[in-house]
């Protein structure tokens, strides 16, 4: 379920888990690294462990880098060990264009909206005015490339504008048409009938 992203992943290693981030550009990720050192001492022996921290340069002295001291004192044979234990873990980082797609889809989202509607019309207007049948023609294509607008970040969101116009313009042609039925090229409401 974690890759369908419907829970974050994780990553376990022993006693340590890590959870990316959502939507991850670099994956998280844990490394682990074990050392050791194991030396015979004798029974009361002494181990002192002193640890210098990093010393900035000044004008009088160079830097001095951060540095551990172990002074072994043994007073006769036994054993004397040492182990570290590394992990280092990354929860990832967040790919920046996911989430900018993820804003550019949500400025674009009046486009549905827009298609939906343009696409309800145009069935309306389909249904109900059939003698006419470039608008609805012309609703359903704007209503299509609005959908497409916004499913498509390619297409210019003003194209499905153009496609209005066009759907307006060719009603226009049509209503034209009806008003000359003598199709002398003049409207027959303009002309004086004898």
């Amino acid at each position: 379920m974690a890759g369908c992203g419907l829970l974050p992943a994780r990553i376990k290693s022993g006693e340590t888990t890590v959870t990316g981030v959502k939507d991850a550009g670099k994956p998280a990720t844990i490394a682990k690294s074990e050392a050791g050192v194991a030396v015979a001492l004798p029974e009361g022996s002494k181990v002192t462990v002193t640890k210098y921290e990093a010393i900035p340069a000044t004008p009088s002295s160079p830097a001095q880098p951060a540095r551990e001291v172990t002074e072994i004192s043994p007073a006769g044979p036994t054993n004397y060990l040492k182990t570290e234990s590394k992990t280092d873990a990354s929860t990832g980082t967040i790919d920046t264009s996911v989430a900018t797609h993820r804003i550019d889809v949500a400025e674009r989202r009046w486009l549905l909206w827009a298609a939906i509607g343009l696409g309800v019309a145009g069935v309306v207007v389909r249904s109900m005015v059939p003698a006419w049948p470039s608008l609805s023609n012309g609703l359903l294509l704007g209503g299509a490339l609005a959908f497409a607008s916004w499913k498509l970040a390619e297409i210019p969101t003003w194209i499905w504008g153009v496609a209005l116009g066009v759907v307006a313009l060719m009603a226009l042609g049509y209503k034209r048409a009806e008003w000359d039925a003598d199709h002398d090229g003049t409207p027959d409401f303009l002309q004086k009938k004898p």
